[in-house]
């Protein structure tokens, strides 16, 4: 009968792992991002000589998050997005950009339409962990967790499947609007991979621009960890019951 209520509420830990929508915790100070993309390729992120660096990660509370860092020699903007063709107009974009007001940097959902136009969109339900990073020197940087499904299928990707990756930095900051909310009167500057990866189960399809490497990344404490005192609760709940079924 132990034996039993173990393997059942192993299951049930797992799925709840991978299925959580709820926020999970943000990754810890130092961890391994699997997948990056760097400019130049193979640059070493923190350094000047990196103007662009890139990486994401399944977050290690719930696989249906990904984890993301972005860091470059930019003083307006960095932005990271996905689209199913080799294409910028219709992609998916997530921008770190400067606030001029709260001089700070602020994590902005946005697509780009079918001219080219950057729109803000407006919903963040599966955005969290955003961290404003660094700024100053010329470089900025930004974390933030993305759920790989959506609500939202006009504009944004349910990414669980092949995507090209978009990337770019500009020095153009954003408007800033009512509530401190950022529009883009330019266009991104974006570099289109030349092969698809599925974000959620990289390695990619074809050779990436730099090889998998470990980077140091530093994220702010968050509240928002509702996920992992679930999963606590489940356990205890399933060692109780074992206790009291045998």
């Amino acid at each position: 009968m132990a034996i039993t209520i173990l393997i059942v509420c192993s299951l049930l830990f797992h799925l709840a792992k991978a299925h959580s929508n709820v926020c999970p915790a943000p990754p810890a100070a130092g961890v391994s991002y699997r997948f990056n993309i760097s400019v130049p390729a193979g640059c070493t992120p923190y350094t000047s000589n990196c103007t662009f660096f890139a990486a994401l990660r399944t977050n290690d509370n719930s696989s249906a998050w990904l984890d993301y860092y972005m860091e470059g020699l930019a003083t307006g903007y960095l932005a990271l997005g996905w689209n199913n063709v080799s294409q910028t107009p219709l992609s998916d974009i997530i921008a770190c950009a400067y606030n001029s007001q709260t001089r700070a940097v602020q994590v902005v959902d946005t697509w780009v339409d079918a001219n080219n136009a950057v729109l803000t969109d407006s919903n963040y339900a599966y955005l969290c962990n955003q961290s404003a990073g660094t700024y100053g020197g010329g470089r900025m940087s930004c974390s933030y967790s993305r759920s790989y499904s959506t609500h939202d299928t006009v504009n944004d990707y349910r990414i669980d499947g092949l995507f090209y990756a978009l990337y770019g930095l500009g020095d153009t900051a954003p408007t800033v609007g009512v509530n401190n909310t950022l529009s883009f009167a330019s266009p991104f500057n974006l570099t289109v991979t030349p092969y698809t990866i599925n974000p959620r189960w990289y390695p990619s399809t074809a050779a990436p621009v730099t090889t998998a490497t470990t980077s140091t990344v530093v994220t702010k404490p968050s509240s928002s960890s509702g996920a992992a005192r679930g999963h606590v609760l489940l356990f205890l709940i399933c060692v109780l019951a074992t206790l009291f079924g045998m």
